[in-house]
């Protein structure tokens, strides 16, 4: 096996900064998040200071805003009613879309232990989608298999009522409501990153160099620290 090559942290530095990118660039990196997440008073002074073109109405990021809120809530009614008055027809285009949202629903009904409601609503609004599609039928079976048991967040199927659940249905509302407006679905950066890892696991099986660690997906956030070392290359997702 061939010894890999090995780059020191001074060397790597340099040339590092021989890469360079366009303030420009950084500055609508930035602004696509401050949009996509919903952070419009930063968005407005982020903006103002560095006169970077939004390119849309800020102003549709207090609906979007308001979605969400109604989401992380667990009122899924109210989200559902505030995405239809955006795009009437766009919960009717994306029927994945909208079972999911009927699914979370009938979750915030188990989670409440309102078992009469959750069965009434799990039988007029979601068994006619199960009986077209099994894969559906399973999702809305262990929905409702929570409610056989007495403490529902301590049963097997309790990840179910995670507030990851609500974030993660929050997130596919806002994101279809941004496609609905010919905006991106997401921020570009969890993607950046992710290539970011790629790339150095690629590089990783020839050179050895000073790796930046603590990022791509990581629950302790985008910062990170260097390393010296190898990895496996796996692909972005």
């Amino acid at each position: 096996m061939l010894q890999q090559k090995v780059i020191d942290s001074p060397s790597w530095d340099v040339r590092m900064k021989r890469c360079e990118v366009a303030k420009g660039e950084l500055n609508e990196l930035v602004m696509n998040y401050l949009i996509v997440e919903g952070y419009r008073d930063a968005a407005e002074h982020f903006v103002e200071e560095s006169g970077t073109d939004a390119k849309v109405d800020l102003t549709t990021i207090e609906e979007r805003v308001a979605i969400r809120k109604a989401m992380m809530q667990g009122n899924v009614v109210q989200a559902m009613k505030l995405a239809n008055d955006l795009d009437p027809t766009m919960l009717d285009r994306d029927r994945e879309l909208r079972f999911g949202l009927l699914k979370q629903r009938l979750l915030e009904l188990v989670r409440r232990g309102d078992a009469n409601e959750a069965l009434t609503f799990a039988a007029q609004h979601l068994a006619p989608e199960g009986a077209r599609d099994p894969a559906i039928l399973r999702q809305i079976e262990e929905a409702v298999t929570l409610l056989a048991f007495e403490d529902a967040a301590s049963s097997p199927l309790s990840g179910l009522l995670d507030m990851e659940q609500r974030h993660a249905a929050a997130g596919r509302l806002n994101a279809a409501v941004l496609q609905s407006q010919q905006q991106e679905k997401g921020p570009w950066l969890p993607d950046l990153l992710r290539q970011l890892v790629y790339t150095q696991n690629a590089l990783s099986e020839r050179v050895e160099f000073p790796r930046i660690e603590g990022i791509g997906g990581t629950k302790e956030g985008v910062g990170g620290t260097r390393s010296t070392g190898g990895g496996s290359a796996e692909g972005p997702r």
